[in-house]
């Protein structure tokens, strides 16, 4: 098991990851890493482990926190055993405590893209930062002389569970990045969800706005200027 010290610029590969103190590495958290190396292996990717020294307790509040149930090599030694690959200790000082919710996600988790890679997040709601969202799709392109070389792209909210968009992701690998190939994936979304209707929304709904949200992405990637988000009073 490799174990770092802080966090690096970028990540080398992708991972699956969990994030905890994991103090005692107690029944709870082994079960949890357990899972995360289940779901590291399906997808052929490291079992990572994010936690924090010291405990954030004891940064806010030394004297009043519990005593430890294990230390760090302790803990570490546990993680092994368990099977993790790779564990970064991130230290817990003010500027991490500073961090507001959205800043650790955008600032730790969410590595920065490389030239010519594409990462967007979108997401339909009534309210946008305080509601479930109706719709919310994450995407990943790597377009190369206008050509895309990878796509992953999934949605939530329009079925059960969050999934992949496999049929849009095959209409659009190795082809142009174009309104034509934007239409064929938008149509290849249709294979991929059947949309639900609940008290956020309706199914028709859904199915508009998945193939909106792509036709979005590829306004603002596929290089021209155009605004898609437009804020104005309502009157």
């Amino acid at each position: 098991m490799l174990v770092f010290r802080g966090l690096p610029d970028r990540a080398e590969v992708s991972s699956v990851l969990t994030i905890g103190n994991f103090d005692g590495v107690h029944r709870g958290h082994q079960a949890l890493l357990r899972l995360l190396v289940r779901e590291a292996r399906e997808r052929a990717m490291p079992a990572t482990v994010l936690t924090f020294e010291p405990h954030p307790r004891e940064f806010f509040a030394p004297e009043s926190a519990p005593p430890r149930l294990s230390r760090l090599r302790e803990k570490l030694e546990l993680m092994a055993e368990a099977g993790v690959d790779r564990v970064y200790v991130l230290r817990f000082n003010e500027e991490l405590a500073s961090l507001e919710a959205e800043e650790f996600v955008e600032r730790i988790l969410v590595p920065r893209a490389r030239p010519n890679e594409y990462v967007r997040s979108y997401k339909i709601s009534k309210r946008f930062d305080q509601d479930i969202s109706a719709v919310c799709g994450g995407y990943r392109l790597v377009v190369e002389k206008g050509e895309v070389r990878e796509a992953h792209i999934a949605y939530g909210g329009v079925a059960a569970i969050p999934k992949r968009a496999a049929n849009c992701e095959r209409a659009l690998a190795g082809k142009p990045w174009n309104e034509e190939t934007v239409r064929a994936a938008t149509a290849a979304l249709d294979r991929d969800y059947a949309p639900l209707t609940d008290m956020r929304a309706s199914a028709a709904y859904r199915r508009v706005v998945t193939r909106n949200l792509l036709r979005r992405l590829f306004l603002e990637t596929g290089g021209r200027s155009v605004a898609t988000r437009v804020l104005e009073p309502v009157r």
